[in-house]
């Protein structure tokens, strides 16, 4: 058992040096504020893509009376951008540290 004050015990309570500790609710929007401005024009950017990609499914379905799609090319345009938009939002869910960036603009 280490000794009060010992290097072991002061080692174990040592806190990490990159995380900030999040005091109250102000904090967390000063933090989602301070996003760059990439981020915030990816996040824009991926939902743009999902909107679109399920805005075009429904004219890869048969007997829709669309001229000028074809059902299956339609089909892999909006899988593209389903794809591509969603691993674009798990990438900036994983990349991005604040939490209400996250929840209001990520995963909305």
């Amino acid at each position: 058992m280490p000794l009060r004050g010992s290097k072991q015990q002061q080692h174990a309570m040592a806190p990490l040096s990159k995380w900030k500790f999040r005091r109250t609710l102000i904090d967390l929007y000063v933090e989602r504020d301070h996003t760059k401005w990439y981020w915030r024009a990816a996040a824009i950017i991926s939902a743009a893509m999902i909107m679109i990609g399920f805005l075009i499914f429904p004219a890869s379905f048969p007997g829709n009376p669309t001229e000028g799609l074809n059902a299956s090319g339609a089909t892999i345009v909006a899988g593209l951008f389903l794809a591509v938009g969603y691993v674009l939002a798990a990438v900036l869910s994983l990349v991005c540290k604040s939490w209400v960036f996250r929840m209001d603009v990520i995963y909305v």
